[in-house]
């Protein structure tokens, strides 16, 4: 059997305390930013911020459709002798109705994807000049 010292106890426990405490720093260190991932997370929010135009160009030709079709409707003759709108007429303001609340809440989302990315992008880049002035 092994006879361990009182010394010997203190040395093996000391080298035990310090490998825990460099497992612990290297554990709590930020991650090396490197510019591929800078990149890519680049990439990601140049895709976003495209995919967001596209979705506000749809939302917004349908916006104008909503209001041309509206002003068709009002200038209609069923609506200017009867003061108000035909039935079929409704149904199809309820349509677009439902069709520009989807648009809109694909924009919402899309947008607030694109600002979760620009965030991550802002951090990493802050991380990245903070590990730059660190090593410089």
């Amino acid at each position: 059997m092994f006879d361990i010292t009182l010394k010997s106890r203190k040395i093996l426990a000391s080298f035990f305390c310090l490998s825990l405490s460099f497992v612990l720093i290297a554990s709590c260190a930020a991650p090396l930013i490197t510019l591929g991932k800078i990149t890519t997370v680049a990439g990601t929010v140049l895709d976003l911020i495209e995919i967001t135009e596209k979705i506000l160009y749809l939302t917004s030709n349908s916006v104008n459709s909503s209001y041309e079709d509206l002003g068709e409707n009002i200038r209609s003759d069923y609506f200017v002798v009867n003061k108000r709108f035909s039935d079929d007429i409704i149904e199809n303001m309820e349509a677009q109705h439902k069709d520009l609340l989807s648009k809109h809440k694909q924009l919402d989302n899309s947008i607030n994807k694109t600002n979760k990315a620009a965030n991550e992008l802002f951090s990493m880049l802050k991380t990245r000049a903070n590990q730059s002035t660190i090593t410089d």
